[in-house]
């Protein structure tokens, strides 16, 4: 496979991450509640959103990362390296993005099955707090990246 479309790809499946969780953030964090679609408020519909739409992504990131380093592991600096580490720091991240995705798709699908009127009223900051930790880890993955990437 061409590895430029491999990279294209890993680099999508960021941003989408990225963009997602911001959006998904943004919406917990909103003044007025949204329209009720489909019995869900604004937050839960774009969590919702979110959940599906991640996994696809983070699927689509893992398999072009360990075809990355398939490709390219021949050539990579050894983990006891300036380099070596970033990487061990950037894989760590994603092995506490994991299951921290888990608990949030399933926080977000319980909430969401919950009739509006009986969810607690710390919804949108159970949410808020869910997503920013993952922005903050897709921000931190993302960084490291690009430094892995450029130097």
């Amino acid at each position: 496979m061409n590895p430029t479309l491999v990279r294209w790809a890993h680099v999508t499946a960021a941003a989408v991450l990225l963009g997602g969780a911001l959006l998904a953030l943004a919406a917990c964090r909103g003044r007025r509640a949204g329209p009720a679609d489909r019995g869900g408020s604004l937050p839960m519909e774009t969590g919702a959103r979110f959940e599906w739409i991640s996994w696809g992504a983070i699927g689509l990131a893992v398999m072009t990362g360990v075809g990355n380093l398939g490709a390219f592991g021949v050539h990579l600096q050894p983990a006891t390296s300036r380099w070596g580490g970033f990487l061990l720091v950037k894989l760590t991240l994603l092995l506490f993005l994991l299951p921290l995705s888990l608990v949030r798709t399933l926080v977000v699908a319980k909430l969401r099955a919950a009739p509006e009127t009986s969810r607690p009223s710390s919804t949108r900051s159970l949410l808020a707090a869910l997503y920013a930790i993952t922005l903050a880890l897709i921000l931190s993955i993302t960084l490291l990246a690009a430094f892995l990437a450029h130097g």
